[in-house]
């Protein structure tokens, strides 16, 4: 007698089914993983290109954050130049030309011969504050590098009678908005050369550097 199959039927019994193959589930079939997998590359290949840009925009942000703080820093510390107005204290300067190489300065009867060289600075101060101050030419400094000079009140006064220039104006009084213009000298060794003056409201304050060289 045949024995009889898993499912109970008789083995010649033309009703009973013969079984099927066994059935894989869907997420295992190829037309589902295909897709699935092209899904995943993609989400991958995205999140590493995304990653990449995010890094590279960083990046150029930073160069640029930087480049401007350079640019910053450079005008920041840049001395001003002949012809710049700059401050100090109630006073606004422009000092416009320096002259070197004079020998002596005034007439016949009232001169003085420089120890090396006179230096002459053209320069305006205007009274920006709302206080008369007193302006000085002897109160301007010219450096050399590191050496300093003093100015020279009666080398100016000498030279501004040579010049036929208003030579009280290497002492005198600026109202609030008023201005004057003068010569500021200095008396340096031939072999020197300037190369930045400091101008100052008073003999006090702090100066404002001004290249003329």
């Amino acid at each position: 007698m045949p024995p009889k199959r898993a499912d109970g039927a008789h083995p010649n019994d033309p009703t009973a089914q013969t079984p099927g193959p066994e059935k894989r589930p869907w997420y295992k079939k190829k037309r589902f993983m295909v897709p699935i997998g092209l899904v995943l590359l993609g989400v991958l290949v995205q999140s590493l290109n995304g990653g990449s840009d995010q890094k590279a925009s960083g990046d150029s942000s930073k160069a640029s954050t930087a480049s401007d703080a350079s640019i910053d820093d450079s005008k920041a510390n840049k001395t001003p130049t002949l012809g710049t107005p700059v401050r100090d204290g109630k006073f606004e300067f422009v000092a416009s030309k320096m002259t070197c190489g004079i020998q002596q300065v005034g007439g016949d009867f009232l001169s003085e011969k420089a120890q090396g060289q006179f230096c002459a600075l053209s320069v305006t101060a205007k009274n920006i504050g709302n206080e008369p101050q007193q302006f000085f030419t002897s109160n301007q400094d010219a450096f050399s590098g590191s050496i300093k000079y003093a100015s020279s009140g009666t080398a100016a006064l000498y030279y501004a009678t040579e010049k036929g220039l208003d030579s009280t104006n290497w002492a005198k009084e600026i109202n609030p908005g008023n201005q004057l213009s003068a010569v500021v000298m200095f008396d340096i060794p031939v072999d020197k050369k300037i190369d930045r003056v400091k101008l100052h409201d008073s003999a006090y304050s702090g100066g404002v550097d001004v290249t003329v060289s």
